[in-house]
């Protein structure tokens, strides 16, 4: 039996001689091919020798013949392992040619080898793509056939030729060619079915991963807040509190479980929606109204507008429509930005039809993904749909609309925002009034909170109740906030903070690529940051990867609430631990404190450098003869900066004097003559720091 494996896979081996994976799939079964053959003929090419060596010594003037045949067929094992595969199929369709004649016509004629003429073209159909070489060697091996027939039997060729031989060659090209074709097709076939599976198992793949996201976070959160209540000395107000955030992720949980039963129950049950009579407006002004403390807790303005004077009254099913409604507004809070603005307008179209229309200011939808995001489980690649979703909701709006007669469409263009349109037949044509703005709701984004805590911790969070739950765990220190990656890099450039609490699934930058920015902007400071990284995640590979950025600590959700206090003391007690080492090291080296002197002629040589787009902190260092170290310790002891912050505020100083005396031609202008190249960055920049917005 092993014997047997053992043979079994040196013949595979033998075979995938010159297969590589850098091939296409038909490319490497032509090689395979073309190995066989050359195995096969090579076996009976030394049968041939040993008989005539032995058995039938008087047929040797066959043995120069048989000999350059292995020689050939030797050389084009050699060129299919080398690569050369279209020499070696030449070579060894001249071979096979060169043989055949040799043999048919000169060494044994009348033995019918002439037929493996027929084999010529079919095999060039096989080998090589191009049409042309194959009709070309049919007509070759036709008239190689033929020709030597004439010149033998010049009297009776026709009785040795005749025209139905020739049409045997034809019919054995055209019936190859034809299964060459039907070869081609089914490849093609099996290409795409293979294509649509991995589609689909990436589809599903992402699906759960992101399931799984959402529903551990809300499982975090309640969590924590149930070893709140368990705590012996709590208070009547903060169970009421945890009751209450409790209640809001256990909905969230059953939201996401029910939009997957209702698509299953939509595909086999025609009748599982419940049909009644309702007003459509109201439930559209109480989703509106209910959604209004996620919108302002974004600092997104969200307005509604009713056309409608009497009730709008549509049979249907007023729970899945409602879901329908609210899927829409979760859809445009997920996508558009912090001091964005979505409307929501019911209007009248012709024929009886209430149009319901939820317009936002977000990131917008290429045409080519508008009719795909209908699609069950579908998403469209972009940082947001990163950090969570399902791809259920808008499947299951139309799914719903399309049970009630209705539709449900989308215009969009990339960062330019989006506009969902539902339209419903009414049951009952109220008059047509124009009724001003039912709601306004506007709300702007708070400022992170402050307080004179010891520490200061930043925690990176998408997700507001995970927030909301982590600044209450972490009331003894000053906490900072920000949405995502970006927002914690521009918070850690204008504060000093000593631990980050980051997740990894977020939108715009993701918790890993948030890290490593905040490494590389660490290079030159001295001093890392202390980083905890949560994740719903529990990929070896991810933390592995969190790791090797020099991450202090990496907790997987749910986490109990003592062991996250734990980690945030043992990593501000290292951090602590660190800073006190360094500084009793770099005092050895620099015994002198930064004087006002010294700091001011700092000011001055980066005043006067830092139009340079090429200044940067190791200019001052080198002009200073300090270290990096040194001169972080200096600046952060003077200022309570670090020496980027430094020399940020030094040219932001420089842009609003330069702004004063003499007004620049332009922003870009401006940006140039401080020594940067963003200027969109640089007017945000100058906008947070000064309050006023910059105009040319």
């Amino acid at each position: 039996m092993l014997g047997l494996i053992n043979i079994s896979f040196m013949v595979k081996k033998i075979l995938d001689t010159g297969v590589s994976e850098n091939n296409e799939s038909i490319e490497n079964k032509r090689v395979k091919i073309l190995n066989m053959m050359c195995w096969v003929w090579l076996c009976i090419n030394a049968v041939f020798i040993s008989v005539e060596l032995t058995i039938s010594p008087d047929t040797r003037q066959n043995l120069p013949v048989l000999l350059s045949s292995v020689t050939l067929n030797a050389l084009t094992l050699w060129l299919q392992k080398v690569g050369r595969y279209h020499l070696a199929r030449t070579i060894y369709m001249i071979n096979l040619w060169a043989t055949t004649m040799l043999f048919a016509f000169l060494l044994e004629p009348g033995r019918q080898i002439e037929y493996f003429l027929m084999l010529v073209a079919p095999m060039a159909l096989i080998f090589f793509d191009s049409k042309r070489i194959g009709l070309m060697l049919l007509v070759v091996s036709m008239l190689s056939f033929l020709i030597p027939q004439v010149w033998m039997h010049p009297n009776s060729w026709m009785a040795q030729a005749p025209v139905a031989k020739q049409a045997l060659f034809v019919s054995v090209y055209v019936m190859v060619n034809y299964f060459r074709k039907l070869n081609a097709i089914n490849e093609a076939r099996l290409a795409a079915k293979v294509g649509e599976l991995e589609d689909l198992r990436q589809f599903q793949q992402r699906f759960f991963l992101n399931v799984a996201h959402e529903v551990r976070t809300p499982l975090t959160i309640i969590s924590g807040h149930q070893q709140k209540i368990t705590n012996n000395g709590i208070d009547a107000t903060a169970v009421k509190k945890s009751g209450s955030a409790i209640g809001k992720e256990v909905e969230k949980m059953k939201r996401i479980a029910d939009d997957v039963v209702l698509l299953a129950r939509l595909d086999h049950q025609e009748k599982a929606l419940k049909m009644t009579v309702f007003d459509f407006a109201r439930t559209v002004e109480r989703n509106v109204l209910a959604c209004r403390p996620l919108f302002e807790n974004k600092g997104i303005d969200l307005r509604i507008y009713n056309h409608f004077e009497a009730p709008v009254l549509v049979s249907g099913d007023a729970v899945a429509l409602e879901r329908v409604v609210n899927n829409l507004l979760m859809n445009a809070l997920k996508f558009t930005d912090q001091k964005g603005l979505v409307t929501v307008s019911l209007v009248r179209k012709p024929g009886g039809i209430v149009a319901l229309r939820v317009e936002d200011s977000g990131i917008g939808i290429d045409p080519e993904y508008q009719e795909l995001i209908f699609d069950r489980f579908y998403q469209v690649e972009n940082e947001i749909t990163q950090s969570g979703g399902n791809g259920i909701g808008l499947a299951f709006a139309k799914e719903v609309i399309g049970k009630h007669k209705g539709q449900i469409s989308v215009e969009s263009q990339s960062n330019q925002g989006s506009l969902f349109t539902v339209e419903l037949p009414v049951q009952k044509r109220g008059s047509e009034a124009h009724n001003p703005v039912l709601a306004e709701l506007i709300v702007e984004n708070e400022t992170a909170q402050s307080n004179n805590q010891k520490h200061t911790i930043l925690l990176v969070e998408d997700h507001t109740e995970m927030l909301d739950y982590l600044q209450d765990l972490l009331t003894g220190y000053h906490v900072l906030v920000a949405k995502n990656g970006e927002e914690g890099l521009s918070i850690l450039s204008r504060n000093s903070v000593d631990l980050v609490i980051t997740d990894y699934m977020m939108p715009k930058m993701n918790g890993l690529h948030f890290v490593e920015a905040l490494r590389n902007t660490e290079a030159t400071d001295g001093l890392h940051t202390s980083v905890i990284v949560l994740s719903a995640m529990s990929d070896s590979d991810l933390k592995v990867k969190f790791i090797t950025l020099g991450i202090d600590d990496f907790l997987q959700k749910p986490f109990n609430e003592p062991e996250l206090l734990a980690r945030v003391k043992n990593c501000l007690l290292n951090r602590d631990s660190r800073i006190r080492f360094q500084q009793i090291k770099e005092a050895e080296e620099e015994p002198l404190e930064p004087s006002d002197d010294w700091l001011g002629e700092v000011r001055m040589f980066v005043d006067r450098e830092c139009s340079s787009s090429q200044f940067s902190v190791e200019s001052i260092c080198e002009y200073f003869a300090l270290s990096n170290s040194t001169l972080f310790r200096r600046i952060k002891t003077a200022t309570g900066m670090n020496p980027n912050g430094f020399i940020r505020e030094v040219r932001l100083q420089k842009a609003k004097a330069l702004c004063r005396e003499q007004k620049p031609a332009s922003a870009k202008q401006l940006t140039y003559s401080v020594g940067l190249k963003n200027t969109t960055r640089f007017l945000k920049q100058y906008e947070e720091r000064f309050g006023e917005k910059l105009s040319f």
